[in-house]
């Protein structure tokens, strides 16, 4: 499976890390890509006949600016950007458009209304390669975890002590809350750390014993390229 988790310009995707604490599954890869997002729509449409344009919400919220813009033409949200492009090519409508790839204009036969809409031409979105077992691979240098720490001050404290004092780096810092409590947090970190480093090893090994941790999840050992 393929998964976005982070965009350069609107930051996480929150119901991924969501998906992680309910659903068991590893990343084993991770994979930066540039997003180039164009507007599309059915032939002879033109910008100033939409009333309506959809995308995947993080799509439209990359796009903000030109929305904003076009005020005439209300955001919808679809649960990605092909299939946004799929059903309006399928439709009969010549008042709508969507917000996808150019390969999704080639791919279901819509006119490209417009090249260039994002707020950003550094546009990158991180996407995690996931397995139903672990599998760590020998270029593995980024390692995920999830962790439930006591509902007390210091707790966060001294769990990133533990990392300072292992030397390994802290590229990402994410809560997220856990359902059925009041204002009680999960939080998941990435770390730039080799899970065969006998160091790092022990540090895991030592966070997942640890009775102060209420729930400790490894997400993955992998490489990012």
């Amino acid at each position: 499976g393929v998964l976005p988790v982070e965009n350069s310009a609107v930051g996480s995707v929150t119901q991924v890390y969501d998906l992680m604490a309910k659903h068991d599954f590893k990343i084993v890869q991770a994979k930066k890509l540039r997003i180039r997002h164009v507007l599309l729509a059915r032939k002879g449409v033109r910008i100033e006949d939409l009333r309506e344009i959809s995308s995947h919400p993080h799509a439209l919220a990359q796009c903000s600016e030109f929305l904003q813009a076009h005020p005439n033409a209300r955001a919808v949200p679809a649960s990605n950007t092909a299939a946004a492009a799929m059903a309006l090519a399928k439709s009969d409508r010549t008042d709508a458009a969507v917000i996808a790839s150019r390969e999704c204009a080639a791919l279901y036969g819509l006119d490209v209304l417009k090249e260039v809409v994002s707020d950003t031409t550094s546009n990158y979105t991180r996407f995690i390669l996931i397995s139903r077992k672990c599998e760590i691979y020998p270029d593995a240098s980024k390692v995920s975890l999830m962790l439930s720490l006591p509902h007390r001050p210091g707790a966060l404290a001294d769990m990133l002590m533990c990392f300072a004092a292992a030397g390994v780096n802290l590229t990402k810092l994410e809560s997220r809350p856990v359902l059925g409590t009041d204002f009680e947090f999960r939080f998941v970190f990435d770390l730039e750390a080799s899970p065969r480093d006998p160091s790092v090893a022990e540090l895991l090994a030592g966070l997942s014993a640890d009775p102060s941790v209420e729930r400790f999840v490894f997400l993955g050992g992998y490489a990012e390229h």
